[in-house]
């Protein structure tokens, strides 16, 4: 019980001195931003910095403030969450539109971890008569369809001027073709197609925006299991799965060694104890006590502890002298007789004879 207690007592302090550090999410020696992103590892800014060349960023300073780009896809880098996503700047496709010319959006990102998320993304057509599609390797996988009507209202997106679809899951490859449904009406109108964040164009006050726009952000999945240093348990769609993430009560960067720290909940305000019992940080969690009935039993239980440590490691060292004092003496009788055996029979009777006069000198 009181070595539990002293052990409880030293990882505080340790912890204390780890949080007294700033929380860095980048690898130790390298860049941590570029302009006001955060880049966390595995990605990173310079040679040795990311786990491997897929995660490699290269930081733009000729923008004010500086833009980061994935290389692995030569996009704008928005926003880098460990929780595997990751935002960029998606190009827009275009078809007949004044003034810009006809783009399409091409992308194959089957060799690197990245992915479009089906749950955070949506393929989205704008224009009147407008059939989008979603090519991947040498087959269609999804698009949607808008007609003409001029009773449109630009806050809705369900078929009128603008359509929208979910995107197949784990989509790496994408080759968007804009085409005319009929020819009759609105054949050569302006058309747009992009995947674009949900939640981003959900909340646009105003859709006919994005005709000025040649990018859009989109969110993209990605994994680097192979580089976590930290799995933990998580309830995720009504059942647990093990992911890359720091533990309950902790925060940090779990792909980093010792990437994850303790969360002081007493300080950062998320609990609080009723009074008059008082919060004590502990590691993955906290305790509420009362220090009028307990701050005596648990000073005099940490001075015990302490004493108690005190003589123990004084009994260790006495231990260690006196098996040290008897290997000393072994070795004494050990090399002595053995140089006895050593000495020939007339040195030995030489010896004797030194010794018989020191004795006989010695009586006179």
């Amino acid at each position: 019980m009181i070595m539990q207690l002293v052990h409880r007592v030293v990882l505080a302090l340790l912890l204390i001195q780890a949080t007294a550090h700033a929380l860095s999410l980048a690898k130790p020696g390298c860049q941590e931003r570029c302009g006001n992103v955060v880049i966390p590892y595995p990605f990173g800014v310079g040679a040795d910095c990311f786990s491997n060349e897929t995660f490699a960023i290269a930081c733009n300073s000729s923008f004010s403030p500086a833009k980061p780009f994935l290389r692995a896809i030569n996009m704008e880098v928005l926003e880098i969450s460990l929780q595997g996503t990751i935002r960029v700047n998606n190009p827009i496709s275009t078809s007949n539109c004044p003034n810009r010319p006809d783009s399409t959006l091409k992308m194959d990102m089957s060799k690197t971890p990245f992915s479009f998320s089906d749950s955070q993304s949506k393929f989205t057509a704008m224009g009147c008569n407008n059939l989008a599609l979603i090519n991947g390797k040498d087959v269609e996988t999804g698009g949607c369809t808008s007609f003409c009507n001029s009773s449109w209202r630009p806050s809705t997106c369900y078929g009128i001027n603008c359509c929208q679809t979910r995107i197949p899951p784990s989509l790496k490859v994408i080759d968007v073709s804009l085409t005319s449904i009929y020819t009759s009406k609105g054949a050569e109108s302006c058309k747009r197609a992009f995947v674009v964040e949900q939640d981003w164009f959900a909340n646009l006050t105003n859709p006919f925006d994005v005709h000025f726009m040649e990018n859009v952000p989109v969110v993209l999945d990605w994994t680097a299991n192979a580089t976590c240093k930290n799995f933990t348990e998580r309830y995720i769609k009504d059942q647990y799965e093990t992911v890359c993430a720091c533990g309950w009560g902790s925060e940090g960067n779990p792909y980093l060694v010792n990437g994850c720290q303790d969360i002081d909940e007493c300080v950062d305000g998320s609990v609080k104890c009723t009074y008059p019992y008082v919060c004590v940080n502990t590691p993955g969690g906290y305790d509420c006590f009362q220090p009028n009935k307990s701050s005596k039993r648990a000073r005099a239980a940490t001075i015990g502890g302490f004493t108690a440590l005190l003589f123990l490691l004084a009994g260790v060292w006495w231990s260690y002298k006196r098996i040290e004092a008897k290997k000393l003496q072994e070795n004494e009788k050990f090399y002595g007789g053995l140089l006895l055996q050593q000495l020939s029979s007339e040195e030995v009777e030489i010896a004797t004879d030194i010794s018989n006069e020191n004795e006989t000198y010695l009586e006179l």
